[in-house]
């Protein structure tokens, strides 16, 4: 089997406390996204491809040059009274200066005008995010692990399928295998 990623979730309280907006963020949508510094952004994040959705807005926080550095997005999650929350990321030459915490208190605090409850997840791994939504009063709901198959494990496990059904046509004698001698 191959690596299985580990993801830890949790859940925020949007009534709990108040969180600060950032002086000088820009809010926008699609028209936002279009810009070609937004854009390029997206692209150094590895978000390229990536689109606002219907009733969702997408936030950037500028540095002391008013350039972005920051991208992250909130909308409207299945859950009534839930915010889905998408913490594009920090421009890797800006990272460590305190973008993501701030980037991530002004979402959650411009989700808390419409909605009640925010749930996040980040990979185990990811300490910084982690910190931040410690930081923020979110309280740690689960750990998943999330087990996929490689296209190597996948080949090995048709290979052992096909020795199965050789065996069992071998022991039958009849070189056909009738449907409902198949396992399952």
């Amino acid at each position: 089997m191959s690596h299985a990623p580990v993801h830890v979730t949790y859940e925020t309280d949007l009534r709990a406390r108040a969180y600060p907006l950032v002086p000088g963020a820009v809010e926008g949508g699609q028209e936002l996204r279009q810009r070609p510094e937004i854009a390029a952004l997206l692209g150094a994040l590895g978000h390229s491809d990536w689109d606002c959705a219907e009733g969702w807005t997408l936030v950037a926080l500028p540095d002391t040059a008013r350039q972005p550095v920051a991208l992250g997005a909130f909308g409207p999650s299945n859950r009534p009274g839930w915010v889905n929350v998408n913490m594009l990321g920090v421009h890797p030459g800006s990272r460590g200066q305190g973008y993501g915490t701030r980037l991530h208190a002004h979402l959650l605090a411009r989700a808390a005008e419409r909605f009640v409850m925010h749930g996040g997840a980040t990979e185990a791994e990811n300490q910084p995010m982690r910190r931040i939504f410690e930081k923020h009063g979110s309280r740690h709901d689960a750990t998943q692990l999330s087990f996929r198959s490689s296209p190597l494990d996948r080949f090995h496990q048709s290979v052992h399928a096909a020795r199965a059904v050789r065996k069992a046509r071998k022991q039958r004698g009849s070189g056909c295998l009738q449907t409902d001698d198949m396992p399952g």
